[in-house]
């Protein structure tokens, strides 16, 4: 869809979610994964006092899992 729009013209609220989903730093692995994988979602906003500190991709999560369960 963005490879369609003209940059110049093209507004993020075009794609984003209105009210996305988000996860707090304390978040488990696990229970991030399951949000993610429930939803369809690719990525997922980690949220602090209404501030956005990062997104945690399903790549990242998968590679940390790797990582971990040598």
């Amino acid at each position: 869809m963005a490879q369609r729009a003209r940059a110049a013209e093209a507004r993020v609220r075009q794609w984003m979610t209105p009210d996305p989903l988000t996860i707090s730093p304390e978040t488990s692995v696990d229970e991030a994964r399951k949000i993610m994988f429930d939803n369809n979602f690719r990525h997922l906003p980690v949220v602090r006092d209404g501030r956005t500190l990062g997104i945690v991709s399903l790549r990242a999560l998968s590679r940390w899992s790797f990582e971990h369960s040598k």
